[in-house]
């Protein structure tokens, strides 16, 4: 049961745009709402987060999630630099920490392998202040309905890595990793001031390249 909520940890990581306001620096809150396939157990479902905030400063951002389950709380931050851009994975499970460091190449080695492709609807929402047009991805055999504005323009996060190519920014969507799939709505758009140090790289984690933890099975 850990190593498969390690490893959808995992999964969910290694797998923005044209607007008239830049968003440099503060929070965007989404609520998240989980659901899993038959082989999916329910406790797992639940000990996922049902609220996720990344925090962006410059051309950073960054954002962390507690997973508790069976008395043992998991924990993973990410922090993204998009110029150039990196990615650094912090797993802390059971005191065990681990940290991966997604370099420059690497990401350009995962961005090369997305193929994904956009139908822009006509049909329109207000999510978190923002219009937003109806688009349906489409990811091999994934199809996903997503919600997207074009009225601001975020800095690259995990989240929003995947959608390469997408006219606008994403506050609405779904993802699918090992037969858990998470809805995601933006709820809350804040511009405030960040602490620097949210993007510091703690110490205490035994960091690995991307090889090396593949060759460990981390990937």
């Amino acid at each position: 049961m850990k190593k498969l909520v390690w490893i959808t940890l995992l999964s969910w990581v290694s797998h923005v745009s044209l607007a008239q306001k830049t968003f440099n620096e503060g929070t965007i809150t989404f609520a998240a709402t989980w659901s899993g396939g038959e082989n999916v157990p329910a406790e797992m479902v639940d000990a996922f987060p049902k609220e996720i905030v990344t925090y962006y400063k410059g051309g950073k951002s960054y954002s962390g999630m507690e997973i508790n389950m069976m008395g043992q709380t998991m924990k993973m931050d990410v922090v993204m630099e998009s110029a150039p851009m990196k990615m650094t994975m912090l797993m802390n499970m059971m005191g065990q920490k681990i940290g991966i460091v997604s370099s420059e190449e690497d990401m350009k080695t995962i961005m090369d392998t997305i193929q994904v492709s956009y139908e822009y609807l006509d049909f329109k929402k207000q999510i978190a202040g923002y219009t937003c047009q109806k688009v349906i991805a489409k990811m091999g055999a994934q199809t996903m309905e997503m919600f997207v504005t074009k009225d601001l323009v975020m800095p690259l996060s995990q989240y929003t890595m995947t959608f390469k190519g997408l006219q606008g920014t994403p506050l609405e969507f779904s993802q699918v990793q090992n037969g858990l799939t998470v809805k995601m709505m933006a709820t809350s758009i804040k511009e405030s001031t960040v602490d620097a140090g949210k993007f510091v790289i703690p110490e205490g984690y035994m960091m690995m390249t991307m090889k090396e933890a593949a060759a460990m099975g981390l990937n």
